[in-house]
């Protein structure tokens, strides 16, 4: 059986910045000059924490678990602009929200995304989602409903992540619940056929922590290795 992808988080002090803003500077000094002052235009330090941290979540994870050396450690972006290594031994994909920031690894194609639960909003569920989900929604109990509604997001947004084509995929186009009860989104075997080829990804829901969902696409049955979790200070 194929390796489980490998999915890696972190996450920042969510007070009030202390020290996070020495960490920034720290870590722009290890990117790229063009990198660093796109990301210094952000207002908010919360934002170029959650950029920074990306950047430097994939290389740690890269150097620490694949053994690559930062002179191998280098990225271009492919015909679909989603960024990847050159060589391509370790496919990646990044997401954060809130606190988080999160990153998968794989030998395929992979995609993750995470989003802090809020409100269900139902209007954009049914203007957005496939039938089938918005139907399923409706259905659910209440408490149920916030949570449910981001299992799916999440789940749309890893296989557009995966795939690399953005938005130019019509969210409504494709379904990631489990037809049989209409309530298994982001459960492991839950699969989506691809419209253009007789490819099925999988996707599974990861536990990062409460009140956030998470969830992971590839091109294989998704077993779960579960969240690993780095301190911020291990990044530099």
């Amino acid at each position: 059986m194929m390796e489980a992808p490998a999915i890696y988080a972190v996450s920042m002090n969510p007070f009030d910045g202390s020290g996070e803003q020495e960490r920034i500077a720290a870590w722009s000094e290890l990117v790229s000059l063009e990198r660093a002052q796109r990301i210094s235009r952000f207002r908010r330090w919360e934002d170029q924490w959650r950029s920074l941290a990306g950047d430097m979540l994939v290389r740690y994870v890269l150097k620490e678990r694949y053994g690559l050396p930062d002179s191998a450690i280098l990225f271009k972006r492919n015909a679909d602009n989603k960024p990847e290594l050159v060589g391509g031994e370790v496919q990646f994909n990044v997401s954060h929200s809130g606190i988080w920031t999160v990153a998968a690894y794989h030998s395929e194609l992979v995609g993750i995304d995470i989003e802090k639960v809020g409100i269900a909003d139902m209007e954009l569920a049914r203007s957005m989602f496939a039938p089938a989900e918005y139907e399923a929604l409706c259905r659910v109990s209440a408490e149920r409903r916030n949570r449910f509604f981001y299992d799916i997001w999440t789940g749309k947004e890893s296989y557009i992540k995966a795939l690399g084509k953005g938005l130019s995929i019509p969210l409504d186009s494709f379904s990631v619940i489990e037809e049989a009860d209409g309530i298994g989104a982001g459960k492991c075997g839950s699969a989506i056929a691809e419209a253009e080829s007789a490819r099925l990804w999988y996707l599974r829901s990861y536990h990062v922590a409460d009140g956030y969902a998470l969830s992971v696409c590839t091109l294989s049955p998704v077993r779960s290795n579960g969240v690993n979790m780095v301190n911020a200070a291990q990044l530099l």
